[in-house]
Parts: C-alpha cells; structure tokens; sequence
C-alpha cells in the first residue's frame, strides 16, 4: 500500500441542508444526498440532477442504498412509529415501487451476486414477438417498461432490516423472499451483509447498549439464484403490465368524462327550465314520437343548442368515444396479450414442483391469475361491444336532434339527411330511456308521497351509464345481453371440465374495474407463497454479543468466505474489526479492538484523534477518518484488513442448529502507536483547518466527499491521483484555505 493516502482537491461546495446521508453511485460520479426528508442527486460538478421531496410531511429519511447497477436508488423513510421504503428510478426519478412497513426503517442494503451462468434456460423470449405498449392518449411519450431484465443485470436482493427486528429480503427489489422477525425479536438490526455467493446472510443487531453479530444459512438463495431471478423478472413484468392496464382505465375514465362535460351542462340547463310537472325524458319521447314538445325544450333546441352548437357538440362526443375505442381496442388489448402469456408462463414453471414448488410457487394460485387475467379481456370485449352500441345510438340521436331543429324551424331539410327508420327511433328511445330518465326515476322511487315539488328537475353528473358502468368499482347495472356459447353451456353442465387451464367462466355482473382489480389480487396472491417458504429454509445460527457501536460498516470477503465487519464507538478510542469465515460448512468469528494512541506525524507533532466515521474503501482496504478538535485537523487514513488479520483472535467455531444460544465476546486489543508502524499497514493523509463529520468514498469511481461540522460544507476529492497531480492540489487548497482566512 502507498505511504499516502493520494487525494486532489476537486471543489469545495455547500450543501442547501444539514446532511443526514449521502453516498456515491458505484456506476456514475453521482452522490445522493438524504436530507432531513428530501433526497437529493448532484453530479460530481454540483449539477443538481432531481429533487426528490418526502412522501409525507413528517416523514424522514433513515438509510438509502443504490441499486448495483446505478438505475435506481432506495430510500428508507421513518415517520412516528412506521417506516415505508421507496425505491425510485434515476433518470427521471419516478417512484417504481413503495413498500410500507410496519415499523422504522433502521437499515438498507441493495446486494449484488455475479458470476451466474450466462445461459438462462427460463429465458423470456417474449420481446421477439410483442411490440412495445404504445403510449396512451395525452402521453406523448412511450410507456417505460421499468421491469427487470434477467440478461442486463446480475442477480440482487435489497436487504431491509427494521427497529424491531424484521429482516426482509426483495429480489431485484421488487419480489419479497424472506421475511423474518426471529433472528433477534426487538432488536434493531443496523447492519445487513451477505457472502459474494449469498450462502449466508449476516445481521448487526442493537438493543440499547448491546450489540450482536447473527448469521443464517441461506443456501435456498445460492443454489437458487437463476430461479429467484426467473420468478422476480415475471413478477415485475405482470406487475408493470397490470400498471398499464390501470392506466388504460384511466384514461378511458377521462375520455368517457370529457365527452360528457359539455353535453352533461346543455342538457342540465334544458332539465332546470322546465316546469316541476314535466320531466325531461318524457317531453323528448313526445318529440320524436309526435313531433311536439313544451317551449322550453323548443326554446332549448332552436336558441341555446343551434344547428352548429349540435354540430361542433357531436363531434367532441364523437371523438371522445372513438378514443375510448382505441383505447380499448389497442392499448388494453396489448396489455391484455402480453398479461394472459406472461401467466401461462407462470403456469408453466408452476407445473416443474420439484423446482419451483421447492420456492413456494404453487400451481393453483397461477391458474387462477390465468383466468383472472381471461375474464379481465373478455370483459374489456364487452365493454368495446358496448361502446359500438353507443356510438351507434349517439349517431341516430344527433340525427334526430338535427331533423328537430329543421322542423321547429319550419325549415325545409336538406336532400342528403334521411329520415330515421324504425331500428334508428327504437336506438333514439333507448337512448333517451336510458340516460335522460334514470336520474329522474331513480329521485322519485326514494321520494316520500307528497315530495315531489322538492325534486330539482336536474341531471347534473349525468352518467352514459352503458359504458360508464364498466369503470366504476360495483357491479353493472344495465348488463349486455349476449346469448350463451356453446361452450358456456357444457362447461355449465360438465363443471369437473373447469379443471382445464384454458377454461374459465364469464362474470357477467362485474364490471371492467372489478375484474382489473381481480387480476392484482391474482398475481399477489400467486407470488405470495414464495417469501412463506423461503422464509421457512432458513436456519439460524448462534448470536455473538460484541462491543457496543455507533456506527456499522460490512462488506462481502473475496472468494465467498464470508463478511467483515467493523464498527466504532463514541466511548472508545479506536475501531474494532470482525470476521465471520464460513471453512468448510464451519464458521469461525475472528475479533480485535484496535486502539489507537498519540499520534505522531510529521511537521504536525503528536496528535489525538477521534474515529468520526469509517467505510470499506475495497474488501481489502479500511477507509477511516479521523479529527483531532485541538488542531482542528483531518486525519484520512487507509487500513490494510490483510494486516488486521495477523492480529485477529479466533473467538468461537459455531455450526448452524436449532438450539440458540448468545455467546459474550471478549475482543483482545492492539494498540497502534503511530501511522508508520510496521506491524499495521497505514497510509493516510492529513486535511488542515478542516473538521470531518461524515464521508462517502467510491472505489469503482474514485472519488470521496467529506462532509463538514455542520453537515452543509463538503469537500470533494478525487483518489488515487498522480504525485505531480497530488503536489499542484495542496498548493491550490492551501490557497483556497488562505482566502478564506483573509
């Protein structure tokens, strides 16, 4: 290791607040910075990226974690005696997945493995031949598919652990594996770190002044990874389909209203203005079945609606119908395909038990999000059949108001408008019947006798309930009549024909959003047996009770030995070190206090520092820092774990059993004298007139950011740099160090 911690001094900035958290990209010269409820992304130039407020106006943010491939970031979030994790998309900062818990989120770590077979038998082949979901209407741009991608990204579980106790693991942070209260019951587990292969998973715990090291076996994870990450890339992909089917029903609500909006106010005024004795319903029937109506629905039709006022009024509704078809027609449609194959191949892996059955993946809660997903196209069917209906009668109802007019008018109609036939007055009444007296009838069958003069003759929010009824959450009211298949009725008459996948029967009473609502239900349900049985594999092993900490910091040793761990305490005057070994199916717990005292540097004389924060530089390399508040001096210094290893004392050789029991350890202590001892390999670097609260180093980027006092002065430096390099960056921090000071 070189004798100097190599740092050039890149700038010096302020932060806008106190920083809580912070920490570097491992992909990108990006920090994130947590403040006090906002989350804040700044490139290694200060250029903010987004700002990311808190999801509510308590809320705090408690850890943060980046994904390994640097696409998204999780945020752990506390408020009162609940915690939620939010997991957000960094290139446009769109929340993809928010879970809420509980209790407060204490820690977070997104954990990577590499090396799995680059051949995945469980491929999805499905993007060969299914377009991408267009965009829906109002949307210019294209729909994000945010699912993971078992070919672009190594497997990886975020690991949760909260302020009672509960460890839970997500796939691709998305897919909840594991979900355990009983490593330690109430205590808050502050640190999370799994082997390179995740054999085993080890936990930092706390309960007031006591700390613990835990580990559990979770061999369920490493021999299988391939299938963990199968069934996370099907679960984000349904979960995303489902997404955009919800959001096409959205926006089939909006086009359904739109179309109304102007239409509802015109004929609401009509409904106000006439007589209490006269509903609106009939005077329409007496027009177009007699020819005559009152004057005020006269009055309505040739000065307030016009011939051109009907006009431009037929072609928003026009519009407004022909994109609730497209709607229905394409973007549910695609959906709706891609949906119902992604669960038969759910089905699929369902069937191979002796794989998937071994991870809770059970056959009947997959067939039955198959079906759910089938009544969910054949009632978005329906509805578009629905949706023709209408626009045909809304085509012979504007006709007729047109013939109207002309007639009131005493106008001569022009040559190229025929008079309706007997299907389109039939289409007409209907029309009528349905939209113009369900208000009215529906207030008079809840009015007492005698009530009826208090009835406001309005039609406010009026409803085109035939294709209206299709997006509420409640069953239909005015149900399609189609005759039963043939099929309908053998699978009625033979029921043990239901056991055929493929088959399924039609609700006829639910409505789209029930059935889409189903379908969430289905998948949940069909993935919610996954994290029960995992759970349930892992075995546990005896807990180690430490020195208490203050702050916890892990990293995975080289070759899937196990974890290191090293942690400090405000009541200390050095750092302690651990090292839990997995040799063979046995594990050994290796400990040491390193204490330091008087330091002696060069053109400094001897000084005494405090720890005020530690990190992994690599899993070779301990990174600490150092103040010293008399020279108010920071001291970065470099550890080598090779040389902390020689000094290490075997504490306990445990294997995992069912009987649990705590074991004391007592740590032995090595005193470093100085940074040029020869039994410790130290490099370091001193920071003047600077005092450290926390840093944040990357090894993949190299680069570090040291946070001030206040949290809010950050100095930002690159590592690793020339000794040309290095000599130009202290001329020009003593510089900027004398301006200040002048």
């Amino acid at each position: 290791m070189s004798s100097n911690c190599s740092l050039k001094l890149l700038d010096e900035k302020i932060a806008p607040s106190p920083i809580r958290h912070f920490k570097w990209s491992s992909r990108a010269d990006i920090l994130a910075l947590a403040y006090e409820g906002d989350l804040e992304l700044r490139r290694l130039n200060w250029q903010k990226i987004w700002k990311l407020s808190a999801p509510i106006k308590e809320a705090k943010i408690s850890a943060i974690s980046w994904k390994p491939d640097g696409k998204s970031i999780a945020v752990g979030y506390n408020s009162y005696s609940s915690g939620r994790v939010v997991i957000v998309n960094v290139e446009d900062h769109t929340k993809t997945r928010s879970l809420d818990l509980e209790y407060p989120v204490t820690c977070l770590n997104w954990l990577e493995r590499t090396g799995l077979p680059s051949q995945n038998p469980y491929k999805d082949e499905s993007s060969k031949f299914f377009l991408k979901l267009p965009s829906l209407p109002r949307k210019n741009e294209q729909f994000e598919d945010q699912s993971c991608d078992t070919e672009s990204a190594n497997f990886n579980i975020l690991a949760i652990g909260t302020e009672d106790g509960t460890l839970l693991l997500f796939a691709h942070g998305i897919l909840e594996i594991l979900r355990s209260n009983t490593i330690n019951p109430g205590w808050s587990i502050v640190g999370i770190q799994a082997s390179e292969s995740f054999k085993t998973f080890t936990v930092f715990s706390q309960s007031g002044t006591d700390s613990k090291i835990t580990s559990f076996d979770t061999s369920v994870l490493e021999n299988y990874s391939l299938e963990i990450q199968t069934l996370a890339q099907h679960y984000s992909k349904l979960l995303n389909l489902n997404k955009y089917a919800s959001d096409c029903l959205k926006s089939l609500e909006e086009s359904w209203e739109d179309s109304l909006v102007e239409f509802d106010n015109k004929i609401d005024n009509l409904a106000k203005s006439l007589p209490k004795d006269t509903s609106l319903a009939s005077d329409m029937l007496e027009l177009l079945l007699f020819g005559v109506c009152s004057i005020y629905t006269q009055s309505f039709l040739i000065h307030q609606l016009t011939e051109k006022g009907l006009t431009r009024l037929k072609q928003a509704i026009e519009s407004s119908y022909s994109n609730m078809e497209g709607i229905a027609s394409v973007n549910l449609f695609t959906a709706g395909q891609q949906l119902v194959y992604q669960c038969c191949l759910l089905l699929t892996l369902a069937k191979r038990r002796e794989i998937f059955g071994l991870l809770g993946l059970e056959y009947n809660p997959a067939l039955y999000a198959v079906r759910s997903v089938g009544r969910f196209m054949t009632k978005s069917n329906e509805m578009l059949e629905v949706i023709s209906l209408v626009m045909k009668q809304l085509e012979a109802f504007f006709r007729w108001l047109h013939l109207s007019i002309y007639c009131l008018n005493e106008e001569p109609v022009p040559a190229d408008m025929e008079p309706l036939n007997m299907e389109e007055i039939q289409a007409v009444a209907s029309f009528i019947h349905d939209n113009f007296g369900t208000q009215m009838d529906a207030a008079c069958s809840e009015c007492e006798d005698g009530e009826m003069d208090d009835i406001e003759p309005s039609v406010k929010n009026l409803r085109l309930e035939k294709v209206g009824q299709y997006l509420r959450d409640e069953n239909l009211v005015t149900k399609l009549e189609i005759e039963e298949t043939v099929i309908e009725n053998i699978l009625t008459d033979n029921p043990e024909l239901m056991k055929v996948p493929g088959f399924f029967l039609h609700n006829k009473d639910s409505s789209l959003l029930q059935e889409q609502k189903n379908v969430t239900k289905a998948i949940e349900k069909a993935f919610s047996g996954i994290s029960r049985q995992i759970t349930q594999s892992v075995q546990l092993s005896e807990s180690f009770q430490i020195k208490s900490a203050n702050v916890v910091v892990h990293i995975s040793l080289p070759n899937d030995q196990g974890v290191a761990i090293a942690t400090y305490s405000n009541d200390y005057p050095g750092f302690a070190y651990y090292e839990l070994v997995n040799k063979n199916g046995v594990y050994i717990l290796s400990s040491g206090l390193f204490r330091f005292q008087t330091l002696a540097i060069e053109g400094k004389g001897h000084l005494r520092a405090n720890i005020v924060d530690l990190e992994f530089y690599t899993n070779e390399i301990l990174s600490l820092v150092l103040n010293d508040s008399e020279d108010e001096t920071t001291i970065y210094s470099q550890i080598s774990c090779r040389s902390l290893r020689n000094h290490l004392t075997m504490s306990k050789m445990i294997t995992f059993s069912d009987e649990r029991k705590t074991i004391i350890i007592e740590e032995q202590e090595v005193d470093i004298k100085c940074f040029d001892s020869s039994a410790i390999s130290i490099s370091f670097r001193v920071i003047d007139k600077f005092q450290t609260s926390k840093f944040a180093i990357s090894s993949n980027r190299k680069i570090a950011a040291f946070a001030g006092p206040c949290s809010k002065v950050i100095k930002l430096y690159e590592m690793e740099v020339d000794e040309e390099d290095l000599n130009e960056s202290s001329i020009r921090e003593d510089f900027e160090m004398s301006s200040v000071e002048s």
